[in-house]
């Protein structure tokens, strides 16, 4: 799997020192999935095989010859090779135009790029409100991620009335069903009572499903919380190990909170 996202850091947590990070940020992300799609159609699943052994070339003539034959997963994936420049020349334009067919032909994820590209103005003029309907459309769907985006302009008033219960509610769908940075964003809302009675205890609860989903920023705050002991047991070990699992998924802020904490338990000896 690839991904391509941005991030709105908007908030971080109180410091009780000043030297020490200790970063509550909210994951504030518009999702570009960058997932190659596995579907039982014809040449697809061998470009996804392709992909993985890195064979750019041989995926390419699988996606194209599916895409050419009607496959919008195929024209999809095919739009990610164009947009990532893996394999072929980047041609945005293609990649534009391949979502948009993709889209148009009811490919959910290819929706939700293609509401990136206008979020963020890649090769079209910036359009907030057509992100929101191209995210509206993908979440429609059933696609996660497409109501995670969704979630964030409905939160942050991008492109639409802000409306937190609104975001409240497709973050909870996005938890249920398994999208770590819906719950990561779940737990900052009830870090923070956004929109809702200030909750540590839930808060930790989100961002440990949001960590084992695999989301460093989840594992990162879940430290925070037992370095602070608030919502759980106040533990330095814990703290440690969230802030290893963070810095070992490339969350670069767990390696400083880990660092530090290291170091400040050297001092005090």
């Amino acid at each position: 799997m690839l991904y391509h996202y941005f991030s709105y850091n908007l908030t971080k947590m109180m410091d009780t020192h000043k030297m020490e990070f200790n970063f509550m940020k909210q994951r504030i992300v518009v999702m570009l999935v960058m997932l190659f799609s596995i579907i039982n159609a014809s040449g697809v699943d061998q470009g996804i095989e392709a992909i993985n052994q890195k064979d750019y070339e041989k995926a390419f003539n699988y996606f194209e010859e599916a895409c050419n034959d009607g496959y919008h997963q195929g024209c999809y994936n095919l739009g990610i090779m164009y947009e990532k420049g893996e394999g072929i020349k980047q041609d945005l334009s293609k990649a534009l135009k391949l979502y948009t067919n993709s889209c148009e032909a009811g490919a959910s994820n290819a929706c939700n790029n293609l509401g990136v590209f206008y979020s963020k103005g890649i090769i079209v003029k910036k359009n907030l409100l057509k992100a929101v309907d191209l995210y509206q459309k993908s979440c429609s769907f059933g696609y996660m991620q497409g109501c995670f985006n969704l979630a964030i302009a409905y939160e942050g008033g991008l492109g639409v009335k802000q409306d937190l219960l609104k975001a409240i509610e497709l973050y909870s769908e996005g938890c249920s069903k398994n999208n770590a940075y819906s719950c990561h964003n779940l737990g900052v809302i009830y870090t923070y009572g956004k929109g809702v009675e200030q909750d540590y205890t839930k808060a930790s609860k989100f961002y440990l499903k949001a960590c084992e989903g695999g989301d460093p920023t989840g594992c990162n705050n879940l430290g925070v919380l037992y370095k602070q002991g608030l919502g759980v047991s106040q533990s330095d070990e814990k703290a440690i190990e969230y802030y290893v699992k963070a810095c070992n998924l490339g969350y670069e802020d767990g390696c400083y909170n880990l660092g530090f904490l290291y170091a400040k338990k050297h001092i005090s000896k």
